[in-house]
């Protein structure tokens, strides 16, 4: 996919996020998300992670949930694009360990939040190839 196709997919995503209540999002009865997990694991898969641009993030956080996405939308506005895409990737990969990884972050909204982000940044990202 081209960046147009991957806006495509983030603004579909991000819509689908926004019409969800937190029990469709994710259900506590059998520990199970809503489908579009499925669509956020594929973008966390979809680009290139600098390393080098986020050796200050990761000396700076080396506890795992220290990492995640912040739960105050606003707390993205002082981090660049890849830094969000790594969190959003933390937040998703801590997944096998922690049941509800992405709740908290859907709730509080920075999830969307993030996903715009990204979407916004696609020029500085780069697309893995197929």
């Amino acid at each position: 996919m081209d960046e147009a196709d991957w806006r495509k997919c983030l603004d579909t995503t991000i819509a689908t996020l926004q019409s969800l209540t937190p029990a469709e999002f994710f259900d506590e009865d059998t520990l199970r998300y809503h489908s579009v997990e499925h669509d956020i694991e594929v973008i966390t898969r979809a680009f290139y992670l600098d390393r080098a641009k986020l050796e200050l993030v990761l000396a700076q956080n080396p506890v795992a949930r220290a990492c995640w996405l912040p739960l105050n939308p606003s707390d993205l506005d002082r981090m660049e694009v890849v830094e969000i895409y790594w969190r959003l990737g933390e937040n998703l990969a801590d997944e096998r360990n922690v049941d509800g990884a992405l709740v908290e972050p859907f709730e509080s909204g920075s999830l969307v939040a993030a996903l715009m982000r990204i979407r916004d940044g696609l020029d500085q990202m780069v697309i893995r190839a197929e």
